[in-house]
């Protein structure tokens, strides 16, 4: 069983927004928030942030990630006092063992999370998990078995 979310945290009180002051004469607005990455301790905008990045790598804090910044949600982190290995995945909003990912270490959903994904994929493109019955381009059911 993975640790909890709230062990795992190397900067708790990245949990907590917290805001710029105002711009010259301007008013605080949600292009000011900042957050506190929970994992790296990195002050980063939040995804609320329409500002351009320049083309730089900034990482951003995206409001579904639960304070967990973007260079931080691809990385393998190991928890010392376990000897843990986790990974952010982006479909459980939640740190999993790695292992969870399975063979595909480096994508950024779990297993469950992608059969998941693939099932429902399956069910909005109108075809069956086993592959033996699917609809082509134009619509048409073909039977795969024959």
């Amino acid at each position: 069983e993975p640790p909890t979310f709230e062990s795992i945290l190397n900067f708790p009180q990245g949990a907590l927004r917290k805001k710029r002051g105002p711009k010259k004469g301007g008013k605080k607005t949600k292009t000011n928030d900042m957050r506190i990455c929970i994992m790296c301790g990195l002050s980063c905008p939040t995804s609320s942030n329409k500002k351009k990045r320049d083309g730089n790598d900034t990482a951003v804090v995206p409001a579904q990630n639960r304070g967990v910044c973007t260079k931080c949600d691809v990385l393998v982190w190991v928890q010392i006092s376990t000897g843990c290995q986790i990974k952010w995945c982006k479909g459980c909003k939640n740190f999993r063992h790695w292992a969870h990912f399975g063979p595909k270490g480096w994508t950024t959903k779990c297993t469950k999370c992608r059969e998941h994904q693939n099932a429902k994929y399956a069910e909005k493109r109108g075809t069956q998990l086993d592959g033996r019955v699917k609809n082509n381009r134009r619509g048409k059911r073909i039977d795969s078995r024959v």
